[in-house]
């Protein structure tokens, strides 16, 4: 024979029920600061596009790009650039940063978006 369970029972179970439910899920209902709203990876084509027509008005964009620390784990990092050569035939383009006046030679896949939103 079973045995009734009052209505205290019941809601006690419930927010267990709740907390347990609420604790598997809370990593992927917390918020991350880091990764943009409009982030996404743009096609290649397009990538290959936007830094060819940078490359002839000479205007700056944002770059987001992707890259290997010397411990071998993956970033990401935007910054402002103008692009200093086309598409070279490797497949290669250099870039440079104007935040800190350096060149940087990025593979064509390690670009992740391309932004004309200059910044003021």
């Amino acid at each position: 024979m079973e045995l009734p369970i009052s209505f205290n029972q019941n809601i006690k179970l419930l927010k267990q029920l709740q907390q347990y439910t609420e604790s598997i899920f809370s990593p992927f209902l917390r918020e991350t600061p880091h990764i943009q709203e409009n982030s996404f990876i743009m096609p290649l084509y397009l990538v290959e596009t936007a830094l060819h027509d940078h490359y002839v008005t000479t205007q700056p964009i944002w770059v987001t790009y992707e890259f290997y620390d010397k411990m071998n784990k993956i970033h990401q990092a935007t910054i402002l650039v103008t692009v200093q050569s086309t598409v070279l035939p490797d497949r290669r383009i250099v870039l440079k940063e104007l935040n800190q006046n350096r060149s940087l030679i990025l593979d064509l896949e390690q670009i992740l978006t391309v932004s004309a939103n200059i910044a003021e």
